[in-house]
């Protein structure tokens, strides 16, 4: 007992003679929480002073005295409507970034969706300290990325249409959940239908995306084991920003992760899925090649193939050869990836492809 007293005591002091705070006060989630449509505010990442917060309308109270040890971060996102829904799983400083974990409590909520903020205080001395601030999402729909999956599954829309950018669409085709009246002016939705061998909801997650050229690259992968064994229409909803979907002329949805291209090999890909990413590198200045065979080459009525800089994300052309599936280009040393996508009336997809370097 008196070795446990004397701990307590020793830690006390310690306390004291550095001054420094308990970890869990350098940062704390002071706000999370959907924004109504009647509530205005303004938007800012970082806010560092009393006056900067009092002109923004944020839906919290400090005292001016609060800035003098502290500073505001906050985070914008679209996503399930409520309070309280996300919160700090944990911090850590990472070299000279500040890391804040993010992750959902894991209540059920309803289908609505809608602009969701999410204030966090640092301390001063904490962030005078550190270069950035990355907000590290840890929720199963990815809810801080700038696009939002919001519907994935086999049943709940009898009626689609590929692009929603109003209102008025909108309530035509009767979508399964809720959209705040101001969505539709940073946001458009996305719909995907597709032939699957697997019925059922959630069985697929979005999990990141890029633009390539003009095409937005949505990557998504299979999830979920809770399926029914049988072939069905599988609808996916994406939520994309405007600023996004003014870029882009083309959006892919990819079902299965990038993968590495093969060379000096056939390789057989036996699919229900008709768009892949390959990805290969370079090592020096070389002329490449690859071309597609198939038994059943003749229910395939395209192949469109896309070569993209990993680097730049500049598309480059490749040339095709006569009489079948074949394309080459000289390429420089760099890191490259391929979307192949084929065009066929089949719901089963069964293709051979070659590729190779050649002089």
């Amino acid at each position: 007992m008196k070795k446990l007293l004397l701990g307590i005591v020793m830690l006390l002091a310690a306390t004291l003679l550095t001054g420094c705070p308990p970890v869990d006060e350098n940062v704390e989630l002071l706000y999370s929480g959907s924004i109504k449509d009647n509530e205005s505010y303004t938007y800012a990442p970082i806010i560092e002073s009393y006056e900067a917060f009092s002109e923004l309308g944020y839906p919290i109270n400090l005292m001016e005295s609060y800035f003098e040890s502290n500073i505001l971060y906050s985070k914008e996102m679209i996503y399930q409507t409520g309070v309280d829904l996300l919160g700090i799983s944990k911090f850590k400083e990472e070299g000279n970034t500040l890391e804040i974990y993010i992750n959902d409590d894991g209540s059920e909520v309803g289908q609505s969706f809608g602009k969701y903020l999410m204030v966090f205080t640092i301390k001063r001395e904490v962030y005078e300290r550190v270069e950035n601030i990355e907000i590290i999402d840890q929720t199963e729909g990815q809810a801080t990325s700038d696009i939002l999956l919001l519907h994935s599954s086999s049943s709940g829309i009898d009626e689609t249409i590929t692009w929603i950018d109003d209102q008025s669409t909108y309530d035509t085709f009767g979508y399964p959940f809720e959209l705040e009246d101001t969505f539709f002016n940073q946001y458009s939705l996305y719909t995907y239908v597709f032939m699957n061998n697997n019925l059922g909801t959630d069985i697929y997650a979005f999990t990141a995306y890029d633009i390539y050229g003009e095409t937005l690259y949505l990557q998504c992968n299979e999830h979920s084991e809770l399926v029914l064994d049988a072939f069905g229409n599988y609808t996916m909803v994406f939520a994309i920003p405007r600023t996004i979907v003014n870029e882009i002329e083309d959006v892919s949805v990819s079902l299965s992760e990038s993968s590495v291209l093969v060379f000096d090999e056939s390789m057989t890909i036996s699919t229900i899925h008709h768009t892949f990413l390959l990805t290969f590198d370079v090592s020096e200045h070389n002329d490449f090649m690859i071309y597609f065979t198939s038994e059943t080459m003749e229910n395939i009525t395209n192949v469109s193939i896309k070569l993209y800089d990993e680097e730049t994300h500049e598309e480059i052309t490749l040339n095709p050869f006569s009489d079948f599936y074949g394309f080459y280009q000289t390429l420089n040393v760099g890191s490259y990836i391929m979307s192949i996508n084929i065009v066929t009336a089949e719901d089963f997809v069964v293709f051979d492809y070659l590729a190779s370097f050649y002089i």
